[in-house]
């Protein structure tokens, strides 16, 4: 088991840019920080930090090891005050995740609606891409999270809201935005933005093009949402999503169907056996209206009951 001293210490040594400050800030002494790191490298195997005369320094291994566990140290030095609110029942907490496509479309105006129905509400929200879902739903650090299906992952509860079908976004100027139907033969002569290799997203798209008897043609892979999208609007690329995403970016990014109808799924996923407060089921009623608001608008579909069970 790490101790929790140990990344405490690691963690105000990269904030606070030496021992001697990290130490100050922790009310310990300067050889009490440094045998906590030596014992915390000795225990992960990884050298952490070049030693100068003057300075700590992270090494290659050391920053890959803060970016992974720097949402774990941040939760552990607001325990303190999470006890404090619990003790003095002050306010609520709520932990929420999100993956990037529909953070802004839906996710932040239901964010805003709950601010104002709970004004003392201490709300933190990440964004977070799906490779990372595993490490959310392990560690069980949030109480709601948005996101696109599936989600295959056990020790979640999951509750979908809407499907958008999948298109081609473009700039509003491209010449196949005349098109009422963009076919796989126009998306093999243009080429298309893609997510990397192994990600679901791109089995779907080589999927779909295999399936019309098109050759895949991948201008470009990237694994960020937006920076696809603003090469859409800034460099004339095509770009498969769903309207519902698509909304970020106002007037300047387009969308046209496809030849195939395909969909995006979305919904709302919980830990499992989680219990749930007034603020996450206002938060996912507040998302609930958003999504009938899309579907009212013909971005989206209204997923029932039905279809609820058999995802």
């Amino acid at each position: 088991m790490i101790n929790i001293n140990a990344l405490m210490a690691f963690q105000s040594i990269v904030q606070e840019g030496s021992a001697s400050a990290a130490a100050a800030k922790l009310g310990m002494s300067n050889p009490s920080v440094s045998r906590h790191i030596h014992a915390l490298e000795h225990q992960l195997k990884l050298k952490l930090f070049h030693r100068t005369r003057r300075r700590l320094i992270l090494t290659e291994e050391g920053a890959r090891f803060f970016a992974e566990t720097e949402r774990i140290l941040r939760n552990l030095s607001s325990l303190p005050a999470i006890a404090r609110d619990i003790r003095n029942a002050t306010s609520q907490s709520l932990r929420v995740i999100a993956m990037p496509r529909q953070a802004s479309s839906i996710v932040s105006p239901a964010v805003a609606e709950i601010s104002a129905t709970y004004p003392d509400l201490k709300l933190s929200l990440d964004v977070f891409r799906r490779s990372k879902l595993d490490e959310w739903i392990e560690g069980r650090s949030f109480d709601v999270g948005f996101g696109t299906f599936p989600i295959t992952q056990d020790h979640v509860d999951i509750y979908p809201l809407i499907r958008s079908q999948v298109m081609v976004a473009m700039a509003n100027d491209d010449p196949l935005a005349d098109k009422d139907v963009i076919t796989a033969a126009d998306l093999s002569e243009r080429g298309q933005i893609a997510f990397p290799r192994g990600t679901i997203p791109r089995r779907q798209t080589d999927e779909m093009m295999q399936s019309a008897g098109s050759e895949p043609n991948y201008v470009l892979e990237t694994s960020d949402f937006t920076f696809a999208c603003r090469q859409c609007i800034d460099a004339g690329k095509l770009f498969l999503t769903d309207p519902v995403s698509a909304l970020t970016f106002g007037d300047a990014l387009v969308c046209r169907p496809l030849w195939t109808r395909r969909w995006i799924q979305f919904g709302a996923f919980f830990p499992a056996g989680s219990r749930r407060n007034a603020a996450i089921d206002a938060l996912v009623a507040a998302t609930e209206r958003i999504c009938t608001s899309l579907v009212e608008r013909g971005l989206a579909e209204a997923l029932g009951p039905q279809v609820k069970r058999e995802i």
